[in-house]
């Protein structure tokens, strides 16, 4: 039985060490949110100093990044805006360390914050780094470098979470390495087709991909906001009010395909009107 256990083990880190082989080489495969967000922190890292102060920042996720246009912004509105905004930047304990590091370490107060806010805001716990903002605010020495940029393992945490799924299926005798699976949507990408895409100097990403109507994100997951995360929204407002900074949340319309799964935007809805109702 030790034995027969001891092989299986092996057999298993084969097999997986060979499929994030072919996941971290594949030509056409590669983790485009960490890439778009490199190349859009790093560009608008020098747009982050006093002297070209803006007056509306906006921030949030991947939503906010491609939903906002501080072009837009500016001609309507004739104030300066900036996008700090970018994949992977919902959790609130993120946003709070980026409001703090631009308020002591930049200087940086704008008059207005857009927070492009949604369900995984307050869902998950608080995290105060990533691998993002360093690019933001040129702290992570030479930055282009593949290596020290933690970019090779961006690929095993974005596919790591279907690790049980696949040993499931290896259970089941369904089992087929992702590169070749080419029908199962959530082992390739959410988008079907990847467009050329191009940041504007004030972090506007245009262009991108369409929707895989197959895929649908977290579809499964209902709105249960985090104590700590509760914590640090409050604390974020606090921030905001002591810096004479005026906050606007937002929520991004969804793919209607999303809308199947739609309770928890519902949910999302009533809590955060009752929180901005509750802090004017």
């Amino acid at each position: 039985m030790k034995k027969f256990l001891l092989e299986l083990a092996i057999f298993l880190f084969i097999l997986l060490a060979f499929d994030r082989f072919f996941i971290v080489f594949r030509i056409n495969e590669t983790n485009v949110f960490v890439d778009i967000a490199n190349q859009k922190l790093e560009k608008i890292s020098n747009r982050i100093a006093p002297s070209d102060s803006p007056n509306i920042l906006i921030v949030g996720s991947s939503h906010a990044q491609f939903g906002i246009s501080p072009e837009i912004l500016s001609k309507k509105l004739v104030h300066k805006a900036l996008n700090v905004a970018y994949g992977g930047g919902a959790n609130i304990g993120v946003q709070l360390t980026l409001l703090r590091k631009l308020l002591e370490e930049k200087k940086l107060k704008p008059s207005l914050i857009i927070f492009g806010a949604d369900v995984f805001v307050l869902n998950d716990e608080p995290k105060y780094s990533d691998q993002f903002q360093p690019y933001l605010f040129k702290d992570s020495g030479n930055i282009s470098d593949f290596w020290k940029s933690k970019m090779f393992f961006s690929y095993f945490k974005l596919y790591s979470r279907f690790i049980p799924r696949y040993l499931k299926k290896i259970k089941s005798n369904n089992y087929i390495l992702p590169y070749f699976d080419k029908s199962n949507a959530y082992d390739l990408s959410m988008f079907s087709k990847y467009e050329k895409y191009e940041i504007s100097d004030r972090g506007w990403v245009q262009g991108y991909g369409i929707l895989n109507q197959k895929y649908v994100r977290y579809s499964e997951i209902s709105f249960n906001p985090n104590k700590k995360a509760i914590y640090d929204l409050e604390e974020y407002v606090d921030l905001c009010n002591s810096n004479n900074i005026k906050l606007v949340f937002i929520q991004i319309p969804e793919h209607n395909v999303c809308l199947k799964w739609k309770k928890k935007y519902d949910d999302f809805d009533v809590w955060m009107n009752q929180f901005v109702s509750k802090h004017n």
